[in-house]
């Protein structure tokens, strides 16, 4: 199975230029030893959440921006025990009362339900949610990741087939969908999925890396160097291509080309070292 982390990257590589993010602070729920969730805040209550949360604490009358910032203080930051559970009961008083957070909030809740292992508790809040008329796209994500999680590949499969027909703008569902095929071997239906990614945002390194990594799995040594060039003219910041052509390069005996593209590798993830050795 695919790393989780990789399915991360992926998919705020492909939100990063999307319009499903307008007016939303995605973040990854990254505390030690839980299961990088994708967790969704309102971008107009701002970062008060990072100042003194005592100040919010002791507010008689709390706004939905406080509940907010008292929500993510203890979700993403707050490590004592039973931090969880306060933020739970924030999510729950926005969810009762702001029904344009809703979606968010029990985002956020069923996010929680699934790092304390209530499997089934999780997946149908998330299912509510995608059932519901103001669906977000964090949603389809967790879901996706928790029937990873599970075994649950033809669910996931499904899930991310739902995801791709709601939001045509974003590229996440192909390249994952791209991802299964090539993993069962069917490269037909892997490579129509990553082009499919591909012509959704061009401005996504990864679906070009992916068509690379394909070009080269079938035999067409030619053109996955075509796409390796062209990620790595259009994305040089994309580090994996750089491993992953010079591979090919050595593969075909030529050393000194692929001894230049590892050096402009090394260039770009130490660059102050490469200067000082120039």
């Amino acid at each position: 199975m695919k790393a989780v982390v990789t399915a991360v990257m992926v998919f705020f590589i492909a939100c990063a230029s999307s319009n499903v993010r307008s007016g939303a602070d995605d973040v990854i729920e990254n505390r030690q030893g839980f299961i990088p969730l994708a967790l969704r805040f309102p971008t107009e209550c701002g970062d008060e959440w990072q100042g003194d949360i005592a100040v919010i604490q002791r507010r008689q009358v709390k706004t939905a921006c406080d509940l907010w910032s008292l929500a993510r203080y203890y979700h993403t930051v707050d490590r004592a025990s039973g931090g969880a559970g306060r933020a739970m009961t924030q999510y729950e008083a926005i969810s009762f009362r702001e029904a344009r957070y809703r979606a968010m909030a029990k985002n956020n809740m069923a996010c929680i339900r699934f790092n304390d292992g209530k499997i089934r508790e999780a997946e149908n809040g998330f299912l509510e949610i995608i059932d519901g008329t103001d669906a977000i796209i964090p949603a389809y994500y967790n879901l996706y990741v928790l029937y990873r999680y599970a075994g649950r590949l033809e669910d996931g499969a499904k899930t991310l087939l739902l995801m791709k027909e709601r939001y045509p703008e974003n590229s996440y569902a192909g390249l994952e969908l791209g991802d299964i095929f090539f993993e069962r071997e069917d490269y037909g239906m892997a490579e129509r999925f990553y082009r499919e990614a591909l012509e959704t945002n061009d401005g996504n390194p990864v679906s070009v890396h992916r068509i690379a990594l394909l070009m080269e799995k079938t035999g067409r040594d030619d053109a996955a160097e075509v796409y390796y060039r062209r990620c790595l003219r259009s994305f040089p910041e994309y580090r994996q291509v750089y491993i992953d052509y010079s591979s090919l390069l050595l593969r075909q005996n030529r050393k000194d080309e692929a001894r230049k593209v590892l050096n402009r590798a090394m260039r770009l993830m130490d660059p102050v070292d490469s200067a000082q050795t120039r």
